[in-house]
């Protein structure tokens, strides 16, 4: 970076989008250890993967793999108990399942399987890293109570007995010091040979490490490319019917009960240039503000790629009187605001009734203007 000394850098660590893997090839930790510091990263590394387009969490293609990891597991309650969550399309397991399925040869190739939190740390330590356990809670494959951090047995097996040699022996605790950094960026980049690497973690629990959030006490609501509302607690009561409950990375048994939504920051910005104008996000306040309170009774749920929470398949754009289309309905101006509300109202239900939108008892257009009055 320009006008950073790097040799006064005593520590790196990693913030990974979660459930995003990695298949590294056979012979890829030798080749990790032997980069040569005269040739760039990238062409080193190349050749290094079993799977070249690595799944990450928009991926919606595994629902039969979902039902099966549920079946297998005695049931979506079973399964949520175990891991802390039903299992989501977007979790590791199904992906390696649909991997496994699919691409035979692939996995047989692959020699390691990573979270991309795990997989930049392990770069930069020039070795396989663990992954961290509160990023493994979002894999279906971790055991969710366990001290010290351990897989699920069970899930491992029902996946495939010869995953468990793919994956690092455990999880570890998101604090653990893993080692020094490589000599390749010591002698490339002139990183101190003291410069340590500490776990990997996800981003969303990095959010909560960042931002000092106290358990039982805070709530965080994260409006990102996916959204994101989540805390910090001292006992895990995951349920089937909505979010998750990962493990705490600050704290070892306790955890982080999450609820995710795919049409996140992507969606708004299609809201707020709803007749195909760019603007700045201050324009969509100042739209926001120029409707009524409770935008005329009219709330937006615009689901475009296949959701979490409710799960939907796509193409479910707008809920206010009647479930409409994205196509068949614009509605200008209030449009940004509508949306705003359905976001707010996706956030307040879910944490206050644990119900999906379409089983409130309020209308869709009271709740819109209890929530911004």
């Amino acid at each position: 970076a320009i006008g950073v000394n790097l040799a006064e850098v005593g520590a790196l660590s990693a913030s990974g989008q979660q459930h995003g893997s990695v298949y590294w090839g056979s012979g890829s930790a030798e080749k990790l250890k032997q980069l040569n510091p005269e040739l760039e990263l990238a062409p080193q590394l190349g050749n290094c993967f079993s799977v070249k387009e690595s799944p990450i969490w928009m991926d919606a293609s595994t629902a039969n793999y979902c039902a099966a990891l549920e079946a297998a597991a005695g049931g979506a309650a079973n399964l949520a108990s175990e891991t802390g969550s039903k299992a989501f399309r977007r979790f590791t397991a199904s992906q390696i399942w649909k991997i496994m399925d699919r691409d035979p040869a692939a996995f047989a190739e692959t020699e390691r399987v990573s979270l991309i939190s795990a997989f930049v740390v392990s770069v930069f330590l020039q070795n396989y890293a663990p992954e961290d356990s509160s990023d493994a809670s979002g894999t279906n494959l971790i055991d969710l109570r366990s001290d010290p951090p351990q897989w699920s047995t069970k899930m491992l097996a029902i996946v495939s007995p010869k995953l468990r040699e793919k994956l690092c022996a455990a999880p570890v605790d998101s604090f653990v010091l893993l080692g020094n950094i490589g000599e390749y960026f010591q002698r490339r980049y002139g990183f101190s040979s003291s410069c340590r690497l500490v776990a990997g973690a996800g981003d969303n629990p990095c959010s909560a490490a960042g931002m000092l959030m106290r358990e039982n006490v805070d709530l965080c609501v994260s409006l990102g490319t996916s959204d994101t509302a989540f805390m910090l607690s001292s006992t895990a009561t995951p349920r089937a019917d909505v979010g998750s409950v990962y493990r705490n990375p600050l704290k070892r048994l306790s955890y982080m009960p999450m609820v995710v939504y795919t049409n996140g920051s992507l969606t708004r910005e299609s809201a707020r240039d709803y007749d195909g104008k760019a603007r700045s996000w201050n324009e969509f306040e100042d739209l926001v503000n120029s409707v009524p309170k409770g935008n005329n009774g009219i709330v937006g749920f615009y689901l475009p790629r296949p959701e979490i929470a409710p799960e939907t398949n796509g193409d479910v754009n707008r809920y206010f009187d009647e479930v409409r289309t994205y196509e068949e309905v614009r509605i200008d101006k209030e449009d940004p605001c509508a949306d705003f509300c359905g976001s707010v109202l996706r956030q307040r239900d879910v944490y206050q009734s644990g119900k999906s939108v379409e089983e409130s008892d309020l209308s869709l257009g009271s709740r819109c203007r209890a929530a911004l009055e």
